[in-house]
């Protein structure tokens, strides 16, 4: 969890521009529904380069190994605690 914690944190001003910019991506189909561009998103989705986008993509898959890990941890310690109060 500390090192998940910690990829985030690494990674904050990143994540929070990704988060902006959905969250503006959002706002612009909620106002204009159908209507919105292909071309005025795409515009917006330019605004991450793609060595950023590079970046993205290697934290959310090192972010879900991290989770899956987590679970198999969890998974394991449920286990082990069943065997010892059946012992």
């Amino acid at each position: 969890m500390s090192r998940r914690q910690t990829e985030v944190q690494e990674h904050r001003r990143l994540v929070e521009k990704e988060e902006r910019l959905e969250v503006t991506i959002n706002s612009l189909k909620a106002q204009h529904g159908e209507e919105t561009s292909a071309e005025a998103i795409a515009e917006l989705q330019e605004l991450i380069i793609p060595a950023e986008r590079e970046q993205l993509r290697k934290l959310k898959l090192t972010l879900a190994k991290l989770e899956q890990s987590e679970l198999q941890v969890d998974e394991t310690i449920f286990i082990l605690s069943q065997y010892i109060a059946l012992h």
